[in-house]
């Protein structure tokens, strides 16, 4: 009786805790006959130059959604609510600054183009010289199947307004080894770091 009762309240635990569907697998057939199977990871990314040469900015989204331990069952069976069309986006940015002057970074917000939602940090921040900042503008509601989210990031630097258009692509699990070595200041004339830069997260 007791191991019966035990069973049945991990059982209960399992259906109220959940789990997390964080990557996505796809299946389409090429124009040779042979079919192409994609891995999506959890992450989006989208980078751009803001002054050339000199500060960049990434906007990275991590794909957050939380599913029951029979979520592989409905889903096979075709069982799943209007709520499985949705997931979370946690966006994080991050602003490059590889001049040796500090920057002031204000104003700055995430646009969400599909439903014009704007996640706003208050405020200023100083962008040391020859440094890497983090921002973490909030969360969003996305697509749970999408593979590209279209932004736009608002924001000043010393005074001087920018709005840039961002489509930030979802990594496919290949794409995500030594994904960093693709972005601009990565690259010659930037890369390797000298001197490095430092991190203020």
């Amino acid at each position: 009786m007791g191991l019966k009762r035990s069973f049945l309240i991990l059982g209960l635990t399992l259906m109220v805790c959940g789990c997390s569907a964080t990557t996505m697998t796809t299946t389409s057939m090429g124009a040779d006959g042979a079919r192409e199977t994609k891995t999506y990871s959890k992450y989006y990314s989208s980078v751009d130059w803001v002054i050339d040469g000199k500060v960049g900015l990434e906007i990275w989204i991590d794909h957050e959604k939380k599913v029951g331990p029979l979520y592989s069952l409905q889903r096979s069976l075709g069982m799943l609510g209007p709520s499985d069309l949705y997931a979370r986006g946690i966006v994080t940015g991050y602003f490059v600054n590889l001049d040796e002057s500090s920057k002031n970074i204000s104003d700055f917000q995430i646009v969400y183009g599909r439903s014009n939602q704007r996640l706003v940090i208050e405020g200023d921040s100083e962008l040391a010289g020859r440094s890497v900042m983090r921002v973490l503008p909030g969360s969003m509601e996305i697509s749970n199947y999408g593979t590209r989210i279209d932004l736009k990031a608002e924001f000043s630097v010393d005074g001087v307004a920018y709005s840039i258009p961002l489509t930030a692509n979802r990594l496919t699990d290949k794409e995500m080894n030594g994904i960093r070595a693709s972005f601009p200041w990565f690259q010659d004339p930037y890369y390797p770091f000298d001197p490095p830069l430092s991190q203020n997260f």
